[in-house]
């Protein structure tokens, strides 16, 4: 059987989908020939198929790939970098700053990651630069 909301093949006696977490009882079971009989029909492929009469759900992993990289992190990612080569207690300030606001902005954007690695990085900068005086 296949999945009406995801298109992936799924078994017969399961009560929800393995792929996208559908209630299956819901749906009409579709075999290969049937999904085939449509792409023969429509002339086009198996996916345009299957999504003929698919309800599109935002998946909490659709939702996060579809935001936005926080300008904040990547900023604070980079000036973290530069602080690394020159200028590191400026660059390092700065770069804590701006990968601060990155990781409060997080939870709506994108750059969790950068942010983090942006104040591990200015930190660091800033321990080497008291640490070298």
């Amino acid at each position: 059987m296949i999945c009406k909301f995801c298109g992936q093949a799924i078994n017969d006696g399961d009560k929800f989908c393995s792929f996208c977490g559908a209630p299956v009882n819901e749906q009409t079971t579709e075999t290969n020939a049937d999904i085939d009989a449509k792409v023969d029909d429509n002339n086009s492929n198996k996916d345009d198929a299957i999504k003929d009469d698919t309800i599109v759900i935002d998946t909490p992993k659709q939702d996060i790939q579809n935001r936005k990289f926080s300008a904040f992190s990547i900023a604070g990612f980079i000036v973290s970098l530069i602080g690394i080569f020159c200028f590191a207690i400026i660059c390092g300030s700065i770069g804590l700053v701006l990968s601060g606001i990155g990781l409060g902005e997080a939870k709506i954007k994108r750059g969790k990651g950068l942010a983090i690695a942006g104040l591990v990085i200015g930190i660091l900068d800033v321990l080497a630069f008291f640490l070298l005086l």
